[in-house]
This record gives C-alpha cells, sequence and structure tokens, in this order.
C-alpha cells in the first residue's frame, strides 16, 4: 500500500468520524430540547390547573367555600352511601359514572381505601360492586378510564404532545402509558394520533 493510499484512507476515517460525533451531538440537542419542550407543557398544564382552582378559591369568601364543599361532599356521599344498597351490577355502573364525572381516575391517589372513601362506600362494597363488572377489578376499571381519557385528548388536543397526554390522562410514567394504550388498543399513541389524522375529511 503506497502512502498516498494510507493517508486517502485516513483522511476518510476522519471525516466520517466527525461526521458521526456530528450527527451524535445533532440528536442529542434535538432529544434534550423536546425533553425539555415536553416537561414545560406539563408544568404549563399543572400551573394552569393551579391558577383554575386559586381563581375558583377566591371567588368566595373561605367560609362559604367551605361550607359549600361540605355540603357537595356530604351529599355526594349520601348518595352514594344511598346507592350501596343496589344490585353489584348496577352500584358498579354508578361508580364508575361518579370516577368519570369527577376525574377520580386522573388522581394521584386510585387505591381502593382512597375511592371508597371519595365515593362514600365501603372497600368492602367496592371492591364487590366492581368485581361483578366487565373490568373485574378496580385497577381495570382506573386504566380504562384513563386510556379513554387519552384517546379523547389525542383526537381533540393535536398540538399536545403524548407526554402531557399521558400526563393530564393519570399516568405517572410515560412507559407505562405506552404499554397500557397498547394493550387496551392495539397501537401506540403516535400510531393511534396518525391513524385518526388520516380519518379526517380532507379540504
Amino acid at each position: 500500500m503506497s502512502n498516498t493510499t494510507a493517508i486517502v484512507i485516513v483522511v476518510i476515517v476522519v471525516v466520517m468520524l466527525i461526521a458521526f460525533a456530528t450527527a451524535l451531538i445533532v440528536s442529542y440537542r434535538i432529544t434534550r430540547r423536546a425533553q425539555d419542550d415536553n416537561r414545560r407543557l406539563v408544568e404549563e398544564l399543572r400551573q394552569e390547573r393551579r391558577d383554575e382552582y386559586r381563581r375558583s378559591a377566591e371567588s368566595l369568601p373561605l367560609a362559604e367555600e367551605s361550607a359549600r364543599e361540605r355540603q357537595q361532599l356530604a351529599k355526594a356521599a349520601a348518595d352514594m352511601q344511598a346507592l350501596s344498597e343496589l344490585p353489584d351490577e348496577e352500584l358498579a355502573r354508578r361508580v364508575e359514572q361518579q370516577m368519570v364525572q369527577r376525574r377520580l381516575y386522573a388522581g394521584g391517589d386510585t387505591s381502593l381505601k382512597y375511592l371508597a372513601r371519595e365515593l362514600g362506600l365501603t372497600q368492602k362494597r367496592l371492591s364487590e360492586a366492581v368485581s361483578a363488572s366487565p373490568y373485574g377489578s378496580l385497577g381495570e376499571m382506573v386504566n380504562a378510564q384513563r386510556i379513554e381519557c387519552a384517546c379523547r385528548l389525542i383526537e381533540t388536543k393535536p398540538e399536545w404532545t403524548i407526554e402531557a397526554i399521558s400526563a393530564e390522562s393519570g399516568f405517572s410514567t410515560r412507559r407505562t402509558f405506552q404499554n397500557l394504550f397498547k394493550a387496551h388498543t392495539g397501537v401506540t399513541p403516535t400510531q393511534y394520533r396518525a391513524l385518526k389524522m388520516r380519518e379526517q375529511p380532507q379540504d
């Protein structure tokens, strides 16, 4: 091998290494920027919800707000307590309705103990009712409601990122969201969004 050939090979290798390193740097910066944007959007959504709550709280005197909240909670608990004598399947439908209307599935605590207290039922009665439903368990009911919420957001909020939709639907991590979404729908959230976009009528 001549010196000229060796030099050419070295130059080619160096150029390829530089190009590879440049591609890595660009890819890292794009990924980092996307992660920062996602975190910023999630934080903006959370801040928006905190601001809405604060504005609502400031719109009434504290004593009046507390009294109204206590009345609403007492009425909800009394209503559900009265329903506890219903057959399991009917009670399960009422439980599901309450959880959707009050977005209990999206809260940080979806344990049997917490949800039973929120719904005005004993843990045993809630467990019995949900076991008789098509879901079979409280965890499955919560996950199904979260997936339904995510599907609605994907269809109605095309500007939202998958991370923002995951957080708003009540999932703690994107991986859990991805796995459960695909298990329920057969496709990933990104694929679902693409399918829904193709279904939209073209102008």
